[in-house]
């Protein structure tokens, strides 16, 4: 027997927001604008942005219509779908049978994926919604860790420079980025597109780098220190041993003065004139 999710709940569970009207949501201008409807509940609970474009005597909270004209629609598509269904249908998966570029397109398709869920970030950055925000970081280090072919593939400069450009100082984002690229990046992107690269991350990633740097730094005093407790011990040693070999050089000295004084004793008690004396 197949194994599916429990979805029962208790017969008095409502979904509130079902309950409320449906606003109009226009997004992006021109031939790529579409419009979104959802409900005012659903916006309102999630985003601070809507709850307060939607209250009071705003011209959005008369009109039950939001306009975004600089926001992209595929990106808020998938916000639409997020709040319905808390799921983020994002993965494209290769299909087995065809192998040949198989790592390219598995490559672009990943990217792509970052993509989407880096303007996901922003957009929720935006509209002040902490809750898409943590799930859109959570997807983004779930695909970090994903393996293909043993290998790993992390947001690349076009994922940095979206986060970068729509997010504020010490945004959760933006360290994730960083992370990525202080714990797996090299130096390859600064050959290639230094140009591209945004400031502030380079200024976050070199401290990130240099954060690391005490810790180094205390080891090798630690080392420094223990090689000149070292260097003292083996100096006392051969100092002590230069004293040594000191004392038994007096010794030898006193030892060799003794038997002189005894040969001349010995000279002395056999010699005529202590004869004739005794």
């Amino acid at each position: 027997m197949a194994s599916s999710e429990d979805a029962r709940v208790a017969v008095s569970y409502t979904s509130e927001f079902l309950q409320t009207s449906a606003v109009k949501i226009v997004v992006s201008s021109g031939v790529h604008q579409e419009e979104f409807f959802i409900h005012q509940g659903l916006l309102c609970d999630r985003s601070e942005f809507f709850k307060k474009a939607l209250s009071g005597a705003w011209k959005e909270a008369e009109e039950r219509k939001v306009v975004l004209p600089e926001d992209d629609a595929a990106t808020f598509a998938l916000y639409q779908q997020l709040l319905y269904t808390n799921a983020l249908p994002v993965k494209q998966e290769i299909q087995e049978t065809c192998q040949t570029n198989k790592s390219e397109r598995w490559k672009a398709q990943l990217e792509e994926e970052y993509k989407c869920l880096s303007k996901l970030y922003v957009l929720a950055e935006k509209l002040v919604d902490p809750k898409t925000k943590r799930v859109t970081l959570n997807a983004l280090e779930a695909q970090a860790v994903e393996k293909i072919d043993s290998r790993n593939l992390y947001p690349n400069l076009e994922c940095v420079r979206i986060i970068y450009a729509g997010t504020v100082l010490h945004s959760p984002a933006r360290q994730l980025l960083v992370s990525f690229y202080n714990d797996h990046g090299d130096a390859k992107f600064l050959y290639d597109k230094v140009e591209d690269v945004p400031k502030d991350f380079l200024y976050d990633l070199v401290a990130a780098m240099l954060a690391r740097r005490p810790l180094r730094m205390t080891m090798d005093a630690e080392l420094l220190i223990k090689d000149n407790q070292l260097e003292m011990k083996d100096q006392e040693i051969s100092q002590k041993n230069t004293e040594s070999d000191k004392v038994k050089t007096q010794l030898a000295e006193a030892n060799t003065n003794v038997e002189a004084l005894k040969e001349k004793l010995k000279a002395l008690e056999t010699s005529p004139t202590t004869k004739k004396s005794k």
